[in-house]
């Protein structure tokens, strides 16, 4: 990731301790505005399968891009 795609990746803000609003686990990321849920990667991970098994498309492209999101948050 170049230096554009790390200030990109901030610009939503720092990485802090934040709580699933789903399972109540602790993790480590920030809130964006494309994204604005509290959920766990594992939450999400869950949702993801759900998603393709559905056939929602929209669902589970907006998840791909979170995780590429987080990916990126952490270099």
């Amino acid at each position: 990731m170049g230096i554009f795609g790390k200030i990109l990746a901030f610009s939503a803000g720092q990485p802090e301790s934040i709580a699933c609003k789903t399972c109540g686990d602790t993790y480590r990321s920030n809130v964006d505005k494309r994204f604005p849920y509290a959920v766990c990667g594992s939450c999400l991970e869950r949702e993801q399968n759900r998603a393709a098994s559905n056939g929602d498309n929209e669902t589970y492209s907006n998840i791909q891009w979170e995780f590429e999101r987080r990916k990126n948050l952490f270099f």
